[in-house]
């Protein structure tokens, strides 16, 4: 039996080569206006071999063998590596968190290292020799002057180092005895930042289960959503799990932000308003769970280093922790000058331990929060720097000269004390200054290598999936050619026909 083919049955296949190949023209041609589109994923049309005619069902018709109906179209798919862009997401998260730990270290370097500039350690120095100079000279009114003005200079230096940290650390996550700091601080907008995206992450699943839906590929739409999902990996370390239906459902550890086109969590950000204010100002909470912190989760991106940075982890440098460090720094000075100022002799010949308040230097006022903002120096000691206890204490008055006490005080500068870690107090603020550059270093050598190891994975995700200028020529000219040739098969067929129907009949 013969195998009875249709008289337009050549059309049919013709056509479907025309617009398999102008599909692929039209994808090429995407393509190439994209070029230089950000996070566009380089498409294909994907063909197959349309299903031969007569179908192998019809047995009694395969006597003759049968014949192909030329080419189908399967879809448009995108070239992309889900493996890779995990991969990057992770290194975000990481980088984005050492990038802000390093911008704040090398604030704070800014702040209290003295390369060339006058400091705390400075102010100590200046305070030590005038201490120094007034031992030679006690009797002297003008270094009684110039000890008790370097003593106040030396306070005021202190206390701007800390407030200005302290101004950073507010700018950062707030100050949590003031509400309104936390909520406009740089945390809240990365965290409305954060919802902001989480919203139009949902709205994009959204569009794609409408597309997908019905019977379409979403790949501009996805790869719009690959761009949302690098964003927040970058400003909040989160997990992303892939589900049918081209969906993802994105999670904070083990509490789900979106799942597919529903929000289930945003992110709060609340003052802190327990007994550890002072360690983490600021809250983070899922808008489904008030109340119940979520700091610890956030262990990247940007608000990662944020938290970090603003908050006071034990044994972490943080802006909190090196003021705290100051503070016990100054404090401890205060305490052994005032000691030896209540046990000495002024310049009238009294002892200041029996006439208060004039027994010490710095006074502390009273009050909550860090002493290093509480300490003033003696207004009537700076009245009358007579009242320095100049002469030693330990018997009858010496005179006037005496200056043995102001040695006494000059010699701080060298004395190991136990509530220092049995360092100087120069070495005590070394050391500090030490542990702050390693962190910064550290950080910043964290930033550079993440960034290098993200640098070579998108390197290797844009040449698999980007778009490729030379690549993308070749292809137009080989559907071009192959369309052509269609188009030609197409006419040679139509002036057939026109010979059967009109010559023939």
């Amino acid at each position: 039996m013969g195998l009875n083919i249709p008289s337009f049955y050549g059309y049919f296949t013709a056509h479907r080569s025309i617009a398999a190949n102008q599909a692929a023209l039209n994808t090429i041609n995407h393509n190439i206006a994209n070029v230089n589109t950000q996070g566009y994923s380089r498409q294909r049309v994907d063909l197959a071999i349309n299903s031969p005619f007569p179908p192998a069902t019809r047995s009694n018709y395969l006597e003759s063998g049968q014949l192909g109906q030329g080419v189908k179209i399967l879809g448009i798919s995108r070239t992309h590596d889900l493996f890779l862009d995990g991969q990057i997401r992770t290194q975000n998260s990481a980088k984005g968190m050492q990038d802000i730990i390093k911008d704040y270290m090398q604030q704070m370097e800014g702040i209290v290292a003295e390369p060339i500039g006058y400091g705390a350690s400075s102010a100590m120095t200046d305070f030590f020799a005038a201490a120094q100079a007034l031992s030679i000279r006690a009797d002297d009114q003008t270094a009684r002057t110039t000890f008790i003005q370097s003593a106040k200079n030396m306070l005021d230096i202190f206390r701007q180092e800390a407030s200005q940290l302290m101004e950073i650390r507010t700018g950062v996550v707030g100050d949590a005895s003031i509400p309104s700091t936390v909520t406009s601080s740089l945390a809240a907008i990365t965290t409305a930042e954060i919802n902001t995206e989480l919203k139009q992450l949902a709205n994009v699943n959204s569009q794609i289960i409408t597309v997908v839906g019905a019977g379409g590929q979403p790949n501009d739409l996805l790869d719009q959503r690959d761009l949302l999902l690098d964003s927040l990996s970058k400003k909040i370390n989160i997990n992303v799990e892939y589900t049918g239906s081209e969906q993802v459902t994105v999670r904070l550890g083990n509490n789900i932000l979106v799942r597919g086109k529903d929000v289930l969590n945003t992110l709060n950000i609340v003052p802190n308003t327990t007994v550890t204010a002072d360690d983490d100002p600021a809250l983070i909470e899922l808008s489904s769970n008030p109340g119940v912190s979520v700091n610890a989760n956030i262990t990247g991106g940007t608000l990662g280093g944020m938290l970090a940075v603003g908050g006071n982890a034990p044994g972490a440098v943080t802006i909190r922790s090196f003021v705290g460090q100051l503070n016990t720094l100054f404090t401890e000075l205060a305490n052994q000058v005032n000691a030896l100022q209540g046990g000495g002799y002024d310049y009238y010949g009294n002892s200041p331990s029996t006439t208060p308040p004039n027994d010490e230097i710095f006074t502390l006022a009273g009050g909550t929060g860090l002493e290093i903002f509480r300490y003033s120096v003696n207004p009537d000691i700076l009245a009358d720097p007579k009242l320095i206890a100049a002469a030693d204490g330990s018997g009858a008055f010496a005179g006037v000269g005496d200056g043995r006490n102001a040695m006494a005080m000059a010699r701080l500068a060298d004395v190991q004390i136990g509530a220092l870690g049995s360092s100087t107090m120069h070495q005590f603020f070394n050391d500090e200054l030490s542990k702050l550059g390693v962190s910064s270093k550290s950080a910043k050598d964290s930033s550079e290598v993440l960034g290098n190891v993200i640098a070579q994975l998108e390197q290797r995700r844009e040449s698999f999936q980007g778009v490729n200028m030379e690549e993308e020529m070749i292809d137009m000219l080989r559907f071009q050619r192959s369309f052509e040739a269609s188009a030609k098969m197409m006419s040679t067929i139509d002036k057939v026909m026109d010979t059967i129907i009109n010559r023939i009949f």
